[in-house]
């Protein structure tokens, strides 16, 4: 999680510290629970493919999606993140401050 990374090393003045930590905590929470609640539930569905008849691929279908979840949001967090990295080095190599 750049993204976060980049945030927290943002967020080292005093008042400030006290309100973006605490964002960035919550944010990775969320993103932790978001990511637990699909995976239970993709592995679910893949359960249901074995204990059911008659709807295998359905239930497939649907862990398949559930997972397709799972993936697309762990590409857009790579995704920011890599931008984040890009922006802290240009700013890094503009201002010369780490």
């Amino acid at each position: 999680f750049g993204l976060l990374g980049v945030a927290g090393l943002v967020a080292t003045e005093g008042a400030v510290d006290l309100i973006v930590k605490p964002m960035i905590l919550v944010m990775v929470a969320v993103i932790f629970f978001l990511s637990g609640i699909w995976t239970v539930n993709a592995a679910r569905l893949f359960t249901l493919i074995v204990q059911t008849t008659g709807s295998d691929i359905l239930n497939l279908m649907n862990a398949l999606g559930t997972l397709r979840k799972l993936y697309y949001m762990q590409f857009w967090l790579i995704i920011i993140s890599l931008v984040a990295l890009l922006i802290a080095f240009a700013i890094f190599l503009v201002l010369g401050v780490l």
